[in-house]
């Protein structure tokens, strides 16, 4: 019995002296950074604003808990919705609308050219990624891109606040784009494909 109460003491002065060679720093371990996924971007249920894998997001952006999901003008031919996390920029912007799918995209690239964006794939229509580091927005990282589905050309706007490091911000937003032009048929009943005279 006594042998187990000098191990014990023994134990603790053993920790007690670690802690002081340390100087009292014991990392906390709700701070500790966690590693970042760097595992390709999924098109996985559920979804914000119907477009955007909730998963994807989390993957890309890092942000996990606390999210609030805020539709505006969510019609029948355009909506917009932000995903908002407590903080005055949330994680995700997105807008679309059925109407002057070509004109939003060449209006966009006007304000952005110098961040020299880069054009999307032509299987997801006429747009581009761009990351614009002090342009006037809340959310550098962004997309844009007009595409056919059905009888119309709509257009849809993706916008995130970051990307986590040692993720490719043109894969990843190319990644978002197809997932929601995908959903976006889904919904609208169309098949998405690229536009006529890219």
């Amino acid at each position: 019995m006594i042998g187990v109460a000098k191990a014990a003491g023994l134990a603790l002065v053993t920790v007690l002296a670690l802690v002081q060679c340390g100087r009292g720093e014991v990392p906390d371990q709700s701070t500790t950074k966690k590693r970042a996924d760097l595992s390709p971007v999924a098109d996985v249920p559920p979804y914000w604003c119907d477009l955007v894998s909730v998963d994807a997001l989390q993957r890309i952006t890092g942000a996990v808990s606390g999210l609030e999901e805020q539709r505006s003008g969510w019609l029948v031919n355009k909506g917009g919705c932000l995903v908002r996390d407590g903080s005055p920029v949330g994680p995700l912007g997105l807008r679309w609308s059925q109407n002057e799918g070509r004109e939003a995209v060449d209006r966009q690239r006007e304000k952005f050219v110098d961040y020299r964006p880069a054009w999307l794939e032509e299987s997801l229509g006429y747009g581009f990624t761009v990351y614009a580091p002090s342009h006037p927005g809340d959310r550098p990282y962004y997309a844009i891109s007009t595409f056919r589905c059905g009888q119309h050309e709509p257009w849809l706007r993706i916008d995130i606040s970051k990307v986590q490091d040692g993720r490719d911000y043109q894969e990843d937003l190319t990644a978002l784009m197809r997932i929601a032009e995908k959903r976006f048929g889904v919904l609208h009943e169309c098949e998405p494909g690229p536009v006529k005279d890219r």
